[in-house]
């Protein structure tokens, strides 16, 4: 089961990979980017799941991601374009497979990540 306390290691890729590779998972990539440049940006992924095991589909998680997004909470804000990178809060939404899950959490490895039960 994997809790708030969860790091992406190779134990957990092998979790995944074993007792969820096909349950759902909402992944929410977030970059803020407060000044210019590379120094001045904050990166964390989120994976929200279903009682530390996933969504049965990812038409249940994408209900689930709809509820939780009411309010607009997950959406992109320009605050300023500049020549060396646009400024504000940015968000890319996801909804995988776990095996797909091990892939976008290599790719974003620079990324802090954490994972989390569904809160809505």
């Amino acid at each position: 089961m994997l809790t708030k306390d969860t790091r992406f290691t190779k134990d957990t890729e092998d979790l995944i990979l074993d007792k969820m590779s096909k349950r759902a998972f909402i992944v929410i990539k977030y970059l803020n980017q407060y000044a210019e440049g590379i120094t001045g940006q904050h990166k964390n992924v989120t994976v929200y799941m279903n009682q530390g095991e996933g969504f049965k589909t990812k038409k249940e998680a994408k209900a689930v991601f709809k509820e939780m997004n009411k309010d607009k909470r997950f959406k992109s804000r320009l605050v300023e374009e500049t020549p060396y990178g646009n400024i504000g809060e940015f968000y890319t939404i996801y909804f995988v497979t776990g095996v797909q899950l091990i892939d976008t959490l290599e790719y974003c490895k620079s990324y802090s990540t954490s994972f989390r039960n569904n809160e809505v």
